[in-house]
């Protein structure tokens, strides 16, 4: 069932409202209950509210009844004193009163009025001033706030305010002068704008128009002196900015003084400055109702100063002293501005833009002598460019001489060598963007660039580009073409040279005539300082961790650099060489220390060539008449070979033709004189031995160490076999056979006069001269090794020859000697009659320039020489690949 109780105004009696249930009876009571309460305060607020205004009219009634009683007891009174004589001294008092008020409001309105227009005038001040505005108003008005504060501080009224008001005018007056002078400095190009600013001034400091003048000059050549800012980078920039503030002061300098000037001041004095029309216009002043409380001094104060006191004469007179005086100081500044620049090629595109921008304004600088003017104007950049040589040519001659000193530290020997260019590290190099870090790494391992051998180049390179800019900026002057425009203002016939003359060809010719000479001394001077510092630390060349070798490829590439270096700079001087005594005395100690490290290897190989009794070798001799050898002993093979080896353990790089003749030069004469030596050595005991009765003693010695010599010379034939890519074996047998077992076969096979069995099974008739053929059959072993030696030494010519190696007839004269004396003992044995040989015994004998008499010696003596050479020859072509460091091609000059 709904509870929703009905609106109990709707039931027509109480008995309706029981008709419903119960909780909706209760609803209806609640909702009656609710509007009798709500009814009951409603009633209780209207009574209350209608009692409140009843009291109200009450208390008004109460009042109004009091002031009618005033009123009658005023008009009663008025009606007692009402008479003629009371009423007149009335409106006397009163009178009096109102003019005495109306003295007091002008005091007042007169104060009010000039503190007002002191302070906005202030404020316009300071408004001008920031925005930069007309100067010339501004200082009107700073004139007119100094009238109002003068009139201020007579009155004696609040003077804290006004003193503080007179401290705010001074400050501004101050500002005034110092953004006028701002201006005057900031040339704008209007002439107009400039007379006002300095008619400001003048009004702001009551300046007469020569001190205007001189203050301008004053301005202006501390604008052109002024340091330049940090912000202002541009060199050129800001020695432009000097020149066209020194030309623009001479041509504003001529029209602005004295007329333009003068008559701006003239202006001044025509009218009242408050009713100058700029002053007037200000409407935050509000003259219009201020202006009638001011003073009359105030009113009709005029501006006035002596306008005409400046003269043309002397304002031309002034303009000329300041400007010789300006052009030093413009020349000063822009010398101390160049200072501060680098790079040649800047310095003269400076130099171009700065004397092309003084040529167009010459019409402007007539009362400069032109030549003098434009000397002064030059002298900076010309200044600053012997600076930077001088300076270049210091960091050349430092530069270089550090690095290489410092390369040559003992410290440092560990970074002196270079990978070979077979070393595994090869493989881990960058062969990206066009393989250029592998390149770079093969050629400064070929050519033994450590990195303090590059440190060396990149020391003379780096410095030697400014060098080269140099002579860049130098043929730029003179190829520059200036504008024909131009003349001089001397008519001097007679004139050493003319401007354009001194600007193209003069300062040029002087540059360059200096470049050439400093250069050249820097040069001198790094070649003396490397020698006499290398004789003080006794830089030698002692082995591959010697300072001398880093000495010797620093130099090498210094003389690569430094002739292509001077040929720019001055082609007369690029054929010098460049430490030429220093490098030749390294080039000498080079080829005596591998001289000195290689000859002991001659030496004991000679020695031990000489003391065994046999000849193995024989063997492979031609089978011409007489024999003759083809190919070098193991000894020669071992002594190239430790020449070649100590040379690459040197370095490949370090070995110029030059260099590398010299060094065979030496070998040469060296391995020559050794094997001279032991030659004659020999021959000298040999012929003890032969007047001595020791033949068959020597012959048993000789048996005794047989097998040993075979065994030494097997290995040693098996070292030149293994050298030229032959086998030992002759004869195509085994190689893992000994050359002990296969010698004796061959001994019998090819030389039957060294086999002692043949000589035991010959016929019974030769028995008896068994004694004499053995002691032939050892002059003949003996004879042969000398042969052999003089085969060696023919080879080694060939390896070791130098165009500047003597002839070698002299070095081997004593080795042939040697060879037919033994012959012609030989020849003496055969020719006794207790003596006999075969045929083929005699042929083996051999005379190289001994006369005989006998047609089987005649016939072929004049030949020897002739196969030997030839041999030697064909031999070295067939083996000099193996000795590739020997094969040195033409030297050049400087290599």
């Amino acid at each position: 069932m709904s509870t929703d109780a009905p609106d109990p105004r709707l039931l027509e009696n109480w008995e309706d409202a029981f008709q419903y249930p119960i909780p909706t009876v209760r609803a209806m009571e609640k909702r009656l209950r609710t509007g009798v309460a709500e009814n009951h305060d409603k009633l209780r607020n209207l009574v209350g509210a209608s009692y409140r205004d009843l009291l109200g009219t009450a208390h008004t009634i109460i009042e109004i009844d009091g002031q009618l009683q005033e009123v009658e007891k005023l008009i009663g009174s008025a009606g007692k004193k009402a008479n003629t004589r009371l009423i007149e001294k009335t409106g006397q008092n009163c009178e009096a009163y109102q003019d005495e008020r109306r003295s007091q409001e002008s005091d007042e309105y007169r104060w009010v009025s000039e503190v007002s227009t002191l302070e906005r005038s202030l404020s316009t001040v300071s408004q001008i001033l920031r925005e930069d505005s007309s100067c010339l108003l501004a200082a009107k008005l700073l004139v007119v706030a100094r009238l109002l504060h003068k009139s201020l501080c007579q009155k004696r009224r609040t003077q804290d305010y006004i003193g503080r008001l007179g401290a705010k005018l001074s400050s501004l007056r101050q500002k005034l002068l110092r953004h006028i002078d701002r201006r005057l400095i900031r040339h704008a190009g209007d002439n107009n704008i400039l007379v006002e600013d300095l008619t400001a001034f003048s009004l702001a400091s009551s300046a007469q128009p020569s001190d205007v003048l001189a203050h301008f000059y004053h301005l202006r050549s501390n604008a052109i002196a002024r340091p330049k800012r940090q912000a202002l980078k541009d060199t050129k920039e800001s020695i432009l900015r000097r020149l066209d503030l020194f030309i623009s002061t001479i041509r504003e300098s001529k029209i602005l003084f004295p007329d333009l000037l003068s008559k701006s001041l003239k202006s001044l004095g025509s009218q009242p400055l408050l009713i100058d029309r700029g002053i007037v216009d200000i409407e935050s002043l509000n003259l219009d109702v201020n202006a009638r409380w001011f003073d009359e001094d105030v009113k009709n104060y005029t501006a006035w100063t002596r306008h005409d006191e400046l003269a043309r004469s002397k304002a031309e007179e002034k303009l000329k002293s300041w400007t010789f005086d300006a052009l030093d100081t413009l020349t000063t500044a822009a010398g101390k501005d160049i200072a501060e620049e680098s790079d040649p090629k800047a310095v003269v595109e400076v130099r171009q833009s700065i004397i092309q921008s003084w040529l167009t304004s010459s019409k402007a600088l007539r009362i400069l002598s032109s030549k003098s003017a434009l000397q002064k104007l030059r002298n900076p950049f010309t200044d600053r460019l012997q600076d930077i040589m001088a300076t270049s040519c210091t960091e050349i001659h430092d530069s270089t001489c550090k690095a290489v000193f410092d390369g040559c530290n003992a410290n440092n020997a560990g970074t002196w060598y270079t990978p070979s260019l077979w070393d595994p590290s090869t493989l881990s190099l960058e062969y990206g963007n066009g393989a250029g870090t592998f390149r770079k790494a093969i050629v400064d391992r070929r050519l033994g660039r450590s990195h303090e051998i590059h440190a060396v180049i990149n020391a003379f390179e780096k410095r030697a580009k400014r060098i080269q800019q140099l002579q860049t900026a130098i043929k730029e002057m003179r190829d520059t073409r200036w504008d024909d425009d131009y003349d001089d203002d001397e008519d001097n016939d007679d004139a050493e040279e003319s401007s354009f003359q001194a600007l193209s060809r003069s300062d040029p010719e002087s540059l360059q005539s200096t470049l050439r000479e400093r250069t050249w001394r820097t040069i001198q001077s790094i070649e003396s300082d490397l020698q006499e510092r290398s004789k003080k630390t006794n830089i030698t060349i002692t082995g591959l961790d010697s300072p001398g070798i880093f000495m010797y490829r620093s130099l090498r590439e210094l003389r690569r650099i430094v002739p292509p270096f001077l040929h720019n700079i001055d082609p007369s001087q690029a054929q010098s060489l460049f430490c030429e005594s220093l490098f030749a005395n390294l080039r000498d100690q080079l080829a005596q220390y591998v001289t000195k490290e290689t000859t002991p290897t001659l030496s004991t190989a000679l020695e031990r060539f000489f003391k065994s009794t046999s000849l193995p070798l024989r063997a492979l001799w031609d089978t011409g008449s007489p024999p003759l050898p083809v190919q070098p002993s193991p000894a020669t093979f071992k002594y190239l070979r430790a020449v070649v080896g100590q040379m690459e353990e040197l370095g490949f790089d370090i070995w110029s033709p030059r260099t590398g003749h010299l060094t065979k030069r030496l070998l040469l004469d060296e391995a020559v004189r050794v094997c001279i030596e032991h030659a004659q050595e020999w021959n000298t005991n040999l012929a003890a031995e032969h007047k001595g009765t020791g033949s068959s003693e020597d012959t048993t010695e000789s048996e005794e160490n047989k097998t040993d010599e075979h065994e030494g010379h097997a290995n040693d034939i098996k070292l030149v076999d293994d050298a030229i890519g032959r086998q030992s074996n002759y004869h195509g047998e085994d190689e893992s056979e000994s050359y002990e077992e296969k010698q004796p076969e061959q001994e019998r096979v090819q030389d039957p006069l060294f086999d002692d069995t043949t000589l035991a099974n010959e016929p019974s008739e030769f028995k008896q001269n068994q004694s004499s053929i053995q002691n032939t059959t050892h002059l003949l072993t003996q004879q042969q090794k000398l042969v052999q030696l003089l085969f060696d030494t023919l080879y080694l010519s060939q390896a070791l020859s130098s165009p500047q190696s003597p002839a070698l007839d002299q070095l081997i004269n004593p080795l042939v000697i040697s060879i037919d004396d033994i012959g012609e003992r030989i020849f003496s044995v055969f020719d006794s009659e207790s003596t006999s040989a075969d045929e083929e015994t005699r042929k083996a004998v051999i005379i190289i320039k001994g006369e005989a008499d006998e047609g089987d010696r005649s016939e072929r003596t004049p030949e020897v020489m002739g196969r030997l050479n030839k041999a030697a020859g064909e031999y070295w072509k067939r083996t000099y690949a193996l000795f590739g460091l020997l094969v040195v091609p033409a030297a050049s000059t400087s290599s």
